[in-house]
């Protein structure tokens, strides 16, 4: 690598989310606002990217493009995540549980450890949510033991796919036996890392790209 793909790729390090301005040359299904992220560079330089509609082009002098706001980037992380969780009865009992006494609130969890500790505490309130693996769960009731469990189609993008008692998980099974199931639910349902995603996909992290 030289050193303006260097000096590039420390501005817009791998894992960056990009919105694209305007392509020097016109390509069909690349539209202004289309937002991708950054997955290498090479040498002219020209930043690779993998976009959120599925193509590879990369961003080339005379591209117009910018970086997303440390804001942009958590909305997209959130995304419609209230929203797929208010199609569940219980969430969207704003009767019973009013948003101003409880409100959605959304906990990053780094490790697997921390994340059954918080399981094992238990009597948490509704809408309460934790984040892991590019996983979501959240309370569905109230000091219960009912966690609606997310995930992401695209970045932003959130459906639900399980409810889980991982309290009754950890009474009945033990700690290791819960650690292995949320190992499970994020190897088959967690979104993958930027260079995983292109391994995937049969890209090299460094390579040209069209």
């Amino acid at each position: 690598m030289n050193e303006k793909a260097r000096s590039m790729l420390e501005y817009y390090p791998l894992g960056t989310r990009m919105e694209l301005i305007d392509m020097a040359n016109f390509e069909v299904g690349m539209p202004p606002g289309l937002r991708g992220t950054v997955v290498g560079c090479d040498d002219q330089p020209s930043l690779q990217m993998l976009w959120d509609n599925g193509r590879s082009l990369s961003l080339l002098m005379g591209d117009s493009y910018r970086k997303l706001r440390p804001d942009e980037v958590d909305a997209e992380q959130y995304g419609n995540i209230t929203a797929v969780c208010d199609k569940c009865p219980s969430l969207c009992n704003y009767r019973e549980y009013p948003a101003r006494d409880y409100a959605y609130t959304f906990e990053e969890i780094d490790d697997p450890e921390t994340l059954a500790e918080h399981f094992e505490h238990g009597n948490w309130d509704i809408r309460t949510g934790f984040l892991y693996g590019g996983l979501a769960f959240v309370q569905q009731v109230n000091g219960g033991d009912e966690w609606l469990a997310l995930r992401q189609s695209q970045p932003g993008q959130w459906e639900s796919f399980e409810s889980i008692s991982f309290g009754h998980i950890l009474l009945s099974a033990g700690e290791d036996e819960l650690l292995e199931y949320v190992s499970d639910i994020v190897e088959e349902h967690g979104v993958l890392e930027v260079d995983e995603t292109l391994e995937a996909q049969g890209f090299g992290g460094m390579g040209g790209m069209a």
